[in-house]
């Protein structure tokens, strides 16, 4: 008994040893810690991470892959994630992770501009999709920070966080002037393409992320209203029948290659290609010739003799592009219309510059290597069947077109491009965007592209003949005719600030109508 009292005694004694607490001290300390790091990776992971590769899945919705239930599915997990942090900070840094995912890739040809010159520089390649990227993703970070600070008893955030990532576009496009990768180009190759003669590309993108938001939401009945209101609309949008004219139009591709294309001597090749597919397409009883940007790459103005030996070989129209000058001298990557019959030539001058190729991305600045962009979109006035052609050029055809941004409604869009400096991948998107343009305001696109992807494209987005890439080709077809005046070619971007309104309406009145706010997975707070 003695024995057994002794012992505890001596336990006692060394459990109240002042070394056995700062042990126990320092293994709790221990544990905290391991903990500590366990959940900042978690959080790390569920923060940037995650969001970051399910931005990089959502772009092979994008063509050439074209896995459209990728940007849907994507979305739907970013969502999940999204409502489930608590702090802004984390909403917002998860919302930049996410789009610099999609933009990174989507947006990965914007290096090619330094990779396919002369002298190739991979750092400013690098430098410059990093660049982009974070630009375009900043837009969608803040608008989603914007979303998380707004009261829910003023919103419900699941309407607003719908409606976060179009209208963060929109301004990219209308304020930003980068209208590149948005979010419902993924969609062209749909039927919600027809959505566009509607409200443009906004209103793809609201018909996917409103639904989906108020779905992963649990506000199924909103879901379901905003659905069948994206039915009415494409019923509202179902296009007419394509007709066309006897009228065909060629579209020449002549495949320069671009680190040539500014070499001395290179320009006389071109010149003498372009006239002899330009005589090719004639034969084939082409009504209207079509030729790319910078088709003819040495600086020329209206009197220049080119005009004269068109006049001499052809007796059809020609519209092409090469750099122009203007009547004080200044340099603008121009598109000429020339008829040989009435020896008269109309000069267009490039008014959406890209950044970097073409302008000093500095606003102010104005070095050696910008060039001077035009005042005012044009559209010739021709003597021809087809009277009136708006001609754009390159960039130009990356934003919205509607009756407040050309002076008329034309018969016939023409696009000219030079497409080596996008690779395959940029090419494509960019005869997405053409497909758009169709679309949204009910008028065939003539696609004609350095080294393709050249095509012609009905009013309602079909593509009706297409090149192919890096290929020397002639396209001809019957031009199509045009269909009424849509919706967003009468009222353009009001159309989408309407629909913003009607959105935020409907998070109100649904912020109202709720009686108790209980969080819980899957509910946004």
């Amino acid at each position: 008994m003695l024995r057994k009292f002794n012992a505890c005694h001596q336990y006692k004694r060394d459990f109240l040893k002042p070394g056995f607490f700062v042990y126990l001290n320092n293994r709790t300390q221990i544990l905290l810690s391991q903990t500590r790091s366990r959940i900042s990776a978690i959080r790390l992971f569920n923060a940037v991470l995650l969001p970051f590769f399910l931005g990089i899945m959502a772009t092979f919705s994008h063509l050439p892959f074209g896995y459209v239930w990728l940007s849907l599915a994507s979305f739907a997990l970013f969502t999940l994630i999204w409502q489930k942090h608590t702090s802004t900070v984390a909403k917002t840094i998860s919302g930049f992770s996410y789009a610099m995912g999609y933009f990174l890739v989507s947006l990965h040809w914007v290096g090619f501009f330094y990779l396919s010159s002369e002298n190739p520089n991979v750092t400013f390649a690098v430098l410059s999709v990093l660049g982009v990227a974070l630009y375009a993703a900043l837009f969608w970070a803040s608008m989603l920070c914007v979303i998380s600070l707004f009261p829910t008893r003023m919103a419900d955030r699941a309407w607003l966080f719908g409606l976060a990532i179009p209208v963060a576009d929109l301004l990219r496009t209308t304020l930003g002037q980068f209208p590149n990768a948005q979010f419902g180009y993924m969609w062209i190759n749909t039927p919600l393409l027809q959505l566009a003669s509607l409200g443009g590309v906004f209103l793809i993108s609201l018909s996917v992320c409103l639904p989906t938001s108020l779905i992963i939401g649990k506000k199924y009945k909103s879901a379901l209203l905003v659905m069948g209101l994206v039915s009415v609309g494409l019923y509202a949008a179902n296009p007419e029948k394509v007709e066309f004219h006897e009228y065909r139009v060629a579209v020449i591709q002549h495949n320069a290659e671009q680190s040539l294309k500014w070499t001395d001597g290179y320009d006389v090749e071109l010149e003498n290609r372009l006239m002899q597919m330009a005589l090719r397409a004639q034969i084939q009883n082409a009504d209207l010739i079509i030729a790319p940007e910078n088709a003819v790459t040495r600086l020329i103005n209206s009197g220049d003799p080119i005009f004269d030996r068109f006049r001499e070989n052809l007796d059809i129209p020609i519209l092409f592009g090469a750099p122009g000058t203007g009547d004080l001298g200044q340099i603008s990557n121009s598109a000429f219309f020339y008829e040989p019959t009435l020896n008269s030539v109309q000069q267009y001058d490039k008014v959406h510059l890209a950044p970097v190729a073409e302008k000093s991305i500095v606003p102010w600045a104005h070095d050696s290597a910008s060039l001077f962009s035009g005042s005012n979109p044009a559209v010739f006035k021709t003597s021809i069947r087809i009277p009136n052609i708006a001609p754009l050029i390159c960039y130009d055809g990356a934003f919205p077109i509607h009756g407040k941004s050309l002076p008329q409604r034309p018969d016939l869009l023409s696009i000219i491009s030079a497409d080596s400096l996008l690779g395959n991948f940029g090419a494509l998107q960019a005869r997405d965007q053409a497909s758009i343009r169709a679309v949204e305001t009910g008028i065939p696109v003539v696609r004609a592209a350095a080294t393709g992807i050249s095509a012609i494209i009905g009013p309602d987005g079909s593509v009706l003949q297409v090149s192919g890439f890096d290929t020397r080709q002639i396209l001809i077809h019957a031009l199509p005719r045009t269909f009424a005046p849509t919706l967003f070619w009468k009222f353009g971007v009001q159309v989408d600030v309407g629909l913003i309104i009607m959105v935020l309406i409907g998070s109100a009145v649904v912020a109202c109508l709720r009686k108790t706010v209980t969080p819980r997975f899957g509910v946004f707070p």
